[in-house]
């Protein structure tokens, strides 16, 4: 009989940012499976997942399998990763297994799933998908920044995209830069070079709700070059939604 697989975001790193829906998806799971592009993303998720099971009985006897994806940009490594995961998953759901894949933040936005997931399918396994709570409304949360109002438009790219940021400068209200693991001097040079403002605000966010967070408010023309963090785990947010 085949099992059940649920695909949850578990926020972007406080326990109780986890929704109830997820919450219940752990707790029915037998097999939890936690990708890992890296120590610290598989350190992070982990501790979500253990710390919001601690009081309602901890893993136990759960079995937890550690998803390993390379952190490269050459397609065939991936392409290899993926299939090899998403066969760990289907022989688990095929089994009969009730299954969690936990990810970081929400599932639908730049998570390890997307193409496991269209793997998966091949087996015949689909997964149902509980939303999370975003970095991408979980960072402007903490200092009560308002993202859109009304007519409002947003871009949302990894800092690296400096062409897309380019281009979209001087047409968006807001822009949300996410993936700063990239030289952020760069990226506000390039804002520059779009026309924008000088003293368009800017908000810097490392590692939000997390130990080593960090948020810095400033603008375009005061934004010091070599003090800012590179962080896989922090964002930019630019634009007219901090006025």
């Amino acid at each position: 009989m085949t099992g059940k697989l649920y695909c949850i975001g578990v926020g972007p790193g406080d326990p109780e940012l986890i929704t109830v829906k997820a919450l219940k998806a752990l707790k029915q799971s037998r097999v939890i499976f936690i990708p890992s592009p890296g120590p610290t993303s598989k350190k992070l998720a982990l501790q979500i997942v253990e710390n919001a099971l601690k009081e309602r009985g901890g893993i136990g006897s759960k079995l937890v399998v550690e998803l390993h994806f390379p952190m490269t940009r050459d397609q065939e490594a991936l392409k290899r990763a993926w299939r090899e995961n998403a066969q760990k998953i289907a022989q688990s759901v095929l089994k009969g297994e009730t299954c969690c894949y936990v990810v970081l933040g929400d599932p639908l936005l730049y998570s390890t799933f997307g193409h496991i997931h269209t793997i998966l399918r091949e087996y015949g396994v689909e997964a149902e998908f509980i939303p999370g709570v975003s970095s991408i409304t979980a960072c402007p949360a903490k200092v009560g920044l308002i993202l859109a109002e009304e007519r409002d438009t947003i871009v949302i790219t990894p800092a690296e995209n400096l062409d897309v940021i380019k281009k979209c400068a001087s047409i968006a209200k807001t822009m949300i830069l996410i993936k700063g693991s990239v030289n952020l001097d760069s990226v506000i040079d390039t804002i520059k070079q779009a026309g924008v403002s000088e003293n368009t605000r800017v908000l810097y966010v490392r590692r939000c709700t997390i130990e080593g967070e960090k948020y810095v408010q400033t603008t375009i023309s005061n934004w010091e070059k070599g003090v800012i963090e590179e962080d896989y785990f922090s964002m930019l947010v630019v634009g007219g939604a901090l006025d």
